[in-house]
């Protein structure tokens, strides 16, 4: 069984500092160098959220504007060995959220934000597994849960933490032949913005090709170690009105 003392990752302290100056917040965290040969993303520092062209139109139904900030990725390397024990592919993303679409007046509503968060993972999946199981129908196969995607149906579905004094949701999504699943994980960060971060393994398995039999806390322990040198400062507006939801 692999274990963190025979892997070793990004040195987080020697790693650059990156900020995102927004309208309600300011975003620092730690990134490592992109290793891998996917193409990097690095937003600008400065980004008015009030600008409707910084947006990108997405989503299933292309309701949700989003802004990628990072997408980057790294090794994880076997202690005295020559090869990699996996790899790391990172995204960072910020949401612009309609309201009017949505119930609640405000995504800092933790019922608000689930809400946001169920509609999100249904628009995006539900017509996944709705072709899957035509397919299955159409070979007379009868379906089961190794055929359809993991996503979370329903708020019972989250997981949740708290960060710099904030509401987080995680979990992960992903389809059950491809293994490890990709972590997500979303916090508001002001009444119509939403943060998400995108955390998809690769390798971490054995000579056989089998997973590890401890990959997933292997890898939440990796997500962990991010999220120490990961920080958000919000506007007083803002945790002012955090503090009503508590």
């Amino acid at each position: 069984m692999l274990n963190k003392s025979q892997i070793f990752g990004p040195d987080y302290n020697s790693c650059p500092l990156v900020s995102f100056s927004l309208a309600d917040s300011l975003i620092t965290l730690r990134l490592p160098s992109n290793e891998l040969k996917s193409p990097s993303i690095l937003a600008p520092s400065e980004i008015d959220t009030t600008d409707p062209e910084i947006y990108t139109s997405g989503g299933a139904k292309g309701s949700l504007k989003f802004l990628i900030l990072v997408e980057h990725g790294w090794f994880y390397k076997l202690v005295g060995s020559p090869f990699n024990a996996g790899t790391l592919n990172f995204h960072l993303k910020l949401s612009e959220v309609s309201l009017d679409k949505e119930p609640g007046d405000s995504l800092l509503s933790p019922a608000a934000f689930d809400q946001w968060l169920v509609n999100l993972f249904r628009d995006d999946f539900a017509p996944l597994d709705k072709d899957k199981l035509e397919e299955l129908a159409l070979y007379e196969i009868e379906p089961s849960p190794e055929h359809m995607w993991v996503y979370p149906k329903s708020k019972s579905d989250f997981n949740s933490f708290e960060l710099n004094n904030s509401l987080w949701r995680y979990g992960q999504t992903g389809h059950p032949s491809v293994k490890p699943h990709p972590f997500w994980l979303a916090t508001p960060l002001s009444n119509k913005h939403a943060l998400t971060l995108g955390f998809s393994f690769g390798g971490f398995s054995l000579p056989n090709g089998n997973m590890i039999d401890n990959y997933n806390d292997l890898l939440l322990s990796y997500i962990k170690d991010f999220l120490e040198h990961f920080h958000i400062q919000y506007s007083p507006e803002t945790l002012a009105e955090m503090e009503q939801y508590k």
